[in-house]
C-alpha cells in the first residue's frame, strides 16, 4: 500500500543526536503507526539503523531524505524535539515529534499531517528503540 511505504519511511528524517544522550551504534527500533485515513489500521513494523557520532541521524527504509527539511530542533537533556516539512508523493507533509533517550533505550511520538488535493491525513507515529550492539 502506497500509504504505508511513506509513513514509514518518513521515519528516516528522525533527528536523533549524539550529544543528546544516544550512545552510537546499531539500534533496533517497533514504530506503531496510525491515522485518519478510512479503512487504515493501525500498523508495526521493526527496523533497525546504525548512530554514529558523525552521522547521528538514521536512514531507515532507505528513503530519499532531500524532501525533508527540518525547520526547527531543539535538545534538552536525553531529549530531541522537532519540527519538519516534507514533499512526499501524497502531498505536502509537516510533522512534528520528540523522543527521549535513556541509556540504551529510547521512546518517542512524531504528529503528521499530510495536505493533498484530496484532503488531508492526520497520522501519528509512536516508537520504541533499543541499542543492541555495535555497527
Amino acid at each position: 500500500m502506497k500509504f504505508n511505504v511513506i509513513f514509514f519511511s518518513l521515519i528516516a528524517l528522525l533527528p536523533l543526536a549524539a550529544h543528546a544522550g544516544v550512545n552510537p551504534g546499531l539500534w533496533e527500533a517497533t514504530v506503531t503507526a496510525s491515522s485518519t485515513m478510512a479503512g487504515s489500521a493501525p500498523v508495526s513494523e521493526k527496523t533497525s539503523y546504525c548512530i554514529t557520532e558523525k552521522d547521528p541521524v538514521p536512514a531507515l527504509g532507505g528513503n530519499n531524505t532531500d524532501a525533508c527539511k527540518i525547520i526547527n530542533q531543539k535538545v534538552s537533556g536525553g531529549s530531541v524535539s522537532w519540527r519538519m516539512r516534507c514533499d512526499t508523493p501524497l502531498g505536502m507533509m509537516d510533522s512534528k515529534g520528540k523522543i527521549t533517550y535513556r541509556g540504551d533505550t529510547a521512546k518517542g511520538l512524531i504528529e503528521m499531517s499530510v495536505k493533498s488535493p484530496s484532503g488531508t491525513v492526520n497520522m501519528q507515529q509512536s516508537l520504541n528503540a533499543k541499542r543492541v550492539g555495535d555497527c
